[in-house]
């Protein structure tokens, strides 16, 4: 249910592609947003495997210094 927007709005996009035609740039934007939606449904802001993957990168702690 979380992705049903998602779901619901690429057949759309899909459907009216040629009678209402977007930019490229434009459909890269709506895609990579739906991409961040559904990782953003499938974890938590602190559990995502990028974020770990750039907390090992970078050396950081989950709550560095000031």
């Amino acid at each position: 249910m979380e992705v049903a927007p998602v779901l619901i709005g690429a057949p759309v996009l899909i459907a009216t592609c040629r009678r209402f035609p977007l930019t490229t740039l434009l459909y890269v934007l709506i895609a990579l947003h739906a991409l961040a939606e559904i990782l953003g449904r499938a974890y938590t802001y602190a559990r995502v495997p990028l974020g770990f993957w750039l907390e090992g990168l970078l050396a950081l702690t989950r709550s560095p210094p000031s």
